[in-house]
């Protein structure tokens, strides 16, 4: 265990580095200490919000996947705050090596990808993380799992939700220990303004009549005009805290939150027009539509520094909205209760206006929504002090006191309700999977709930059913389908645009589900494979051409078009890329943005090499144990005098042919002798059973391992290649990469040079890192490869380090997910006298390539010069000798080309080639930087 709570210091730094917390709060150490924690058990913690509560949590998380080699789940209430929460992790999942899964609307899969190198971050809404529970239960893989972390937990009493919740609890655990703790990073006071008088809101009272202190009066200068305007002096509130710090507004409808924006436009200082002006133009361009057209309000309200916010707007527009709150661009926003549920932003000021004017408000909902939406202003470093005001009139201040004197709302189970419909459904999932059979078992399931915990207080209730007009919803739909923007459905419908995206969110996940529930029954797979593209297409109802994009955490369909039209078309090419690179060349995007943008790239293309790897791997473990159950059960024929040896290679043909019916070859060649000889009867038996070939190669079939050891057993499968293949060659004499050279190179001769070519280059790319200079070490399928000098995304090394020493390819593939530029000093000529190194070479430049990954040389010789193609001296060496001898091959089989190189010979042009188009203006820009 190490000295961070059980943790490395590295992970202390990590949290320093991301997110700027040098040291913990002594309640965040006290609680990690405690005793639940050190013995494993089932914990609550409670605390006012900015407390600190999420550090904990995410501490432990660590915790469970770096000590413990388990994966965590992590469950949140909303959509926007699981890809939040990606965003976030996403530098620690890279930096670490695991991995960080979305399961929110369409994303996420039922069972979670067994992985054997990584462990993983599950972040899930509460109904995907049920989904991804069961999935779990069912398929006996629970204990995979090593840590459950529930925020919000109070939205147990929720109605709807709160039964989905308890479910999910009720499955996993029971409570165990309680810590609470008051603590607040800042001092919080309450204020009630009615009238003129602003008064404190004091708790330590029994009597209502005390509850209320007034402390000040609202002065102003207003004109007549502007008090019949302005009557609650929301301006001059308001103007007690901007430009400096910021305001929040929260207004009973999306019609309030408008007319008080445009109020507070007709009564504020028009100098404040003159502040972040430029930002502020930033802001008005990204809310435009594609039409270019702006909100009239926004038009005016923008320049002083003021919005709304409400569930009206699409999730773009509330983005740009929040992120120019975040930066200080944006002083005021005028919002809905929603914003405090789902968003966490900083503000000085909290105000509640007309909040009474529904009758079903309790003290709950206003004492919740403003803990939540003021105490953004109390986290550390954004003040020293926050306020909220409720504002009300002579007619409702005893409305006012009777509320705040008011308890507390219970969270109360909602799983009677709707008939116990709540119940219902956690029964009869224990049942299906396996959780309880017997009646006994169901009964200790429902003595687990809340509902039976408060059986005696509770009385049942119904909840009306919604209906709707689904002939309207399939309308909506067809429309966003055939790519039709939001806007445009919205003002045909004349319904607000974030219903319709709303709509579309909701319809993607009901089709993810249905996918689910597809690929889970075998007679439906042509269902899975049809509403998979469904579930896609309706998350973002845009071209395909943004899809792959669109999977990043967070990207939406404008921010897509821009990074699309800037060059960066799929996952890979922002991975590859630099936050310098995105900030210049993507309008309006912070250098914060940018690195997070990256992170989550780099993350998700790690999932998907990862992915891929156990695709792989899970293929090869069936075709193994395909074969050892056909071992068992073959009957040998012992009369014969010799036993014919058992043939797995049929097995194996057919096990290929039910999976697949196509099979594509990169770079086909033929350098081993074990796959020279099973080839030809591999693929005779895919070819009888209808599979297609298709492959590139850099040698026509008849050259296939040419000089090959034994190569006469190998000459049966030519014919039955060419007989199956059309051959196509498309050898026109010209290399391709040779093309479009400039006199520009990052290839340097040493000799040509007084000075160190490599040191300026290396500072200048570390000037555009968030990293110092140190050594770096990638763990890598359980071992450690440490290189001495790096710099975030730039390795300088050397070819000693990385060709001197037993490296792979699988080693290289990983350096280049963790590198965006390489620097490799000291590259010696070579020759097939130091074969082990110049096939490393070979190797590591592959890899680079086909990662696009920047590559600083300095070399003994020039690039042309590298290698020396001259074959060794006649004879038979000592080493091959000795080879020779190990494999009982006869003197004649020593012309082979595992003993004269013709291999290496040959993969040396191809590495040339690649090295000189490396060198490219067209190579070095492809992310747009030099």
């Amino acid at each position: 265990m190490g000295p961070f709570y059980g943790l490395p210091l590295r992970i202390k730094e990590l949290i320093k580095l991301y997110k700027g917390i040098e040291e913990l709060y002594d309640w965040q150490d006290e609680c990690l200490k405690l005793p639940a924690i050190e013995e494993r058990k089932n914990l609550i913690y409670a605390l006012p919000t900015s407390g600190g509560k999420t550090l904990v949590a995410e501490i432990l998380m660590l915790r469970e996947i770096v000590c413990r080699k388990k994966n965590a789940i992590f469950i949140l209430p909303f959509v926007a705050i699981v890809q939040e929460k990606v965003w976030a992790l996403s530098p620690f999942a890279v930096a670490l090596d695991f991995l960080v899964e979305e399961y929110a609307a369409s994303k996420g899969v039922y069972p979670p990808r067994k992985r054997r190198r990584k462990n993983s971050i599950y972040i899930a809404t509460i109904e995907k993380a049920l989904g991804l529970l069961n999935s779990l239960i069912e398929t006996a893989r629970v204990s995979e799992i090593g840590l459950i972390v529930v925020d919000e937990l109070h939205l147990i009493g929720e109605q709807g939700r709160g039964s989905t919740l308890e479910a999910l609890l009720t499955k996993i655990m029971l409570i165990e220990e309680i810590y609470t703790q008051n603590f607040r990073p800042i001092e919080l006071v309450e204020y009630v303004k009615c009238g003129s008088e602003i008064a404190k809101v004091n708790y330590n009272t029994k009597e209502d009549e005390d509850v209320l202190t007034v402390v000040r009066t609202v002065n102003d200068n207003y004109p007549d005009t502007l008090n019949s305007i302005d009557p609650d002096k929301l301006g001059v509130l308001v103007s007690e805290v901007i430009p400096k710090d910021s305001c929040l507004i929260f207004c009973p409808s999306k019609k309030n939150c408008e007319n008080v924006a445009s109020v507070l436009c007709s009564v504020l200082n028009k100098s404040l027009t003159d502040y972040n002006k430029e930002a502020k133009e930033q802001v008005k361009n990204s809310l435009k539509d594609e039409r270019g057209s702006l909100c009239k309000i926004f038009k005016v309200s923008i320049p002083l520094g003021v919005a709304y916010h409400h569930s009206g707007l699409t999730t773009e527009e509330r983005k740009v909205i929040e992120d120019a709150f975040r930066a200080g661009t944006i002083s005021v926003i005028c919002c809905t209760s929603t914003l405090a549920a789902g968003v966490n932003l900083p503000a000085k000021r909290v105000m509640f206006i007309k909040w009474l004017l529904a009758s079903h408000v309790l003290r709950s909902q206003f004492v919740g929504y403003s803990e939540t939406a003021l105490c953004r202003a109390g986290r550390a470093g954004l003040g020293e002090t926050g306020d909220s005001i409720l504002i009300c009139n002579d007619k409702d201040l005893p409305k006012v006191k009777k509320l705040l004197m008011a308890p507390m709302d219970e969270a109360l189970s909602s799983m009677h309700q709707a008939g116990g419909k709540g119940l219902r459904h956690l029964l009869l999932s224990c049942i299906s999977l396996g959780v309880a059979n017997t009646r006994l078992g169901l009964q200790q399931v429902s003595k687990k709930t809340l509902l039976n915990i408060q059986s005696e207080r509770l009385e049942v209730n119904t909840v009306p059913e919604r209906v709707l007009n689904r002939f309207f919803v399939t309308l909506i739909l067809h429309d966003l389908w055939n790519e039709k923007s939001v806007f445009e459905v919205s003002e045909k419908y004349q319904i607000n645009r974030g219903i319709v995206q709303n709509l579309m969110t909701g319809s993607a996940t009901f089709a993810s589900n249905v996918v689910n529930f597809c690929e889970g029954l075998a007679e439906f797979w042509t269902f899975a494979h049809l509403i998979k593209g469904m579930s896609q297409r309706l998350s973002h109802c845009c071209v395909r051409e943004l899809l792959p994009l669109m999977e990043l955490p967070a990207v939406q369909q404008r921010r897509a078009k821009q990074l699309y039209n800037a060059g960066y078309k799929s996952v890979r090419s922002i991975a590859a890329t630099s936050a310098e690179a995105l900030v210049e060349t993507i309008e309006h995007m912070p250098r914060r943005v940018a690195q997070q943008l990256i992170a989550a790239a780099k993350m998700l293309m790690l999932e998907k090499v990862d992915n891929l790897r156990e695709e792989a791997e899970d293929v090869l473990d069936d075709v193994h144990e395909k074969i050892h159950e056909t071992k068992k059960d073959v009957v040998r024929d012992f009369s014969e005098r010799k036993l014919k040896p058992f043939d797995p290679i049929p097995i194996v043909a057919d096990l290929i042919s039910a999976n697949s019916w196509m099979i594509c070859f990169d770079e086909f060649q033929v350098t081993d002798i074990a796959d020279a000889m099973i080839l030809k009867r591999l693929f005779t038996h895919l070819f009888n059973n209808g599979i297609v070939m298709v492959a590139t190669s850099n040698r026509p079939p008849d050259d296939l391992y040419k000089n090959g050891l034994q190569r006469s057993n190998f000459l049966p499968f030519i014919p039955v290649l060419k007989n199956h293949c059309e051959i196509i060659s498309l050898d026109s004499g010209i290399d391709y990469r040779l093309k479009g050279q400039t006199s520009k190179s990052n290839y340097f001769v040493k000799s040509q040079h007084k000075l160190d070519p490599i040191e300026p280059i290396f500072k200048y790319l570390c000037s555009k890192e968030n990293d110092v200079v140190r050594s770096r070490t990638l763990n890598i399928q359980g071992r450690d490869v440490t290189f001495r000098k790096a710099c975030g995304g730039v390795l300088d090394t050397s070819f000693e380090e990385l060709c001197d020493r037993p490296l792979g390819a699988n080693d290289y593939l990983h350096l280049a997910q963790f590198f965006h530029t390489v620097i490799i000093r000291d590259v010696p000529q070579m020759s097939l006298k130091i074969k082990s190194p110049a096939r490393r070479f070979i190797t590591l430049i592959d890899a680079l390539y086909d990662h696009r990954i920047k590559v600083v040389v300095s070399a003994d010789v020039p690039i042309k010069e590298l290698f020396l193609s001259q074959k060794p001296d006649a004879g038979i060496s000592d080493e091959n000798r000795m080879l020779m001898d190990d494999l009982k091959i006869e003197k004649d089989d020593a012309t082979a080309s595992i003993f004269t190189g013709d291999e290496e010979i040959f993969a040396f042009d191809r590495t040339i080639s690649r090295l000189t188009q490396m060198q490219s203006e067209e190579y070095w820009n492809k992310d747009g930087t030099r």
